[in-house]
């Protein structure tokens, strides 16, 4: 696809259809939208396909934190598209890829990237360090769980060392409960993400052997004021601690709301958040990560 017809779908998507398509809530409108406007969003999704093909993306990773904010074990793998002819949402990237059918190539391609990644923050950061990325339930299927195991094998990666998070806004219906326990056998963590934003309820978190919870920005936004989150959120710190998930507490900005958390979740649990660090390229976690471990490594050298 050449330059200027890309610039064309470019302009149309951003005038016809980019606004509402951002707005709406639910990937079953998502999906409407797109099929109605079947042979546009093909041509799009055509054009984007061929932009990962060739590796025309990168990954941004953002740091998890410990409760104390001494140490980040963790990091969060962010697609992003690196075409300068098209600037889109990766939330619809995923979209398309899944209503276009190549949702598992993709996730494919952002795992192999992760390994190449995680080789050197395994030699500059530590050897322990973990990261962790996202896919729809419904690709989470036994094709991917050879996958990823053949990937990490082919890396030398232990299988500790990749995390997945199950995204919460999507429907579980069809995952099977015994895959995921055998994912967690091998050692790898399962996480459901943005809980609070989807399909997901205590139903869903009884029948999935997750190991990690964690909580949506919408939750977390503001918390330190909003006396309804905080009972949500605190229920289901109850229900984690019965059940031994570790939580992760996204978009914590500010300061009042990680007092907040530290107040409710007695010190356990990952931050994630604007308020120790956006999201990275591999260079800068690596910098960001050694400089807050060794200030910790000093502070206890001072104690």
């Amino acid at each position: 696809m050449n330059n200027i017809t890309s610039q064309i779908l470019l302009n149309k998507y951003n005038k016809s259809f980019k606004k509402d398509i951002e707005l709406l809530e639910t990937n079953e409108k998502r999906d409407k939208i797109v099929s109605s406007n079947s042979d546009y969003f093909r041509k799009v999704s055509d054009y984007i396909k061929d932009q990962i093909s060739s590796n025309n993306f990168y990954l941004l990773y953002q740091p998890q934190v410990t409760i104390d904010g001494k140490k980040s074990p963790s990091a969060e793998a962010l697609f992003r598209l690196k075409s300068n002819d098209l600037t889109i949402n990766p939330e619809i990237v995923f979209m398309l890829a899944g209503h276009f059918n190549y949702e598992e190539e993709l996730n494919t391609l952002i795992l192999n990237k992760i390994c190449e990644d995680l080789t050197t923050f395994h030699q500059k950061i530590s050897p322990d360090y973990k990261v962790s990325f996202n896919i729809n339930p419904k690709t989470a299927n036994e094709h991917f769980f050879q996958t990823f195991y053949e990937t990490l094998q082919k890396y030398n990666l232990d299988p500790s060392s990749i995390g997945i998070e199950l995204l919460e806004s999507s429907s579980f219906e069809g995952l099977d409960p015994s895959l995921v326990q055998r994912f967690i056998d091998n050692g790898t963590s399962i996480s459901l993400d943005d809980f609070g934003t989807g399909h997901a309820d205590e139903k869903t978190l009884s029948s999935f052997p997750f190991t990690h919870l964690k909580f949506a920005g919408n939750l977390i936004s503001g918390i330190n004021k909003n006396e309804a989150n905080q009972e949500i959120v605190s229920s289901q710190l109850r229900f984690c601690e019965q059940n031994g998930i570790t939580p992760i507490f996204e978009c914590v900005e500010t300061k009042e709301e990680l007092d907040q958390i530290r107040q409710m979740s007695n010190g356990e649990g990952l931050i994630q958040g604007y308020f120790f660090s956006r999201p990275l390229t591999p260079e800068n976690l690596i910098a960001f990560s050694n400089q807050l471990n060794n200030q910790s490594q000093d502070e206890t050298e001072q104690q």
